[in-house]
């Protein structure tokens, strides 16, 4: 009886087509940038916060 497993994902799709693996970092990429967005926003409205404050 002969196994069969599913393809080897090897990015052997057409040309233009990212791998799973590809996929999967660019979401990570993606959730990291998002977050170091949030964070630079932060620190800017803090920064912002303290030069008026330091102005009193």
């Amino acid at each position: 009886m002969k196994r069969t497993r599913p393809p080897a994902d090897r990015g052997e799709g057409r040309p233009g087509e990212l791998t799973s693996a590809e996929r999967d970092e660019l979401k990570r990429l993606r959730r990291q940038n998002a977050e170091q967005d949030r964070t630079i926003e932060t620190l800017r409205k803090a920064a912002v916060f303290f030069a008026k404050e330091s102005d009193r």
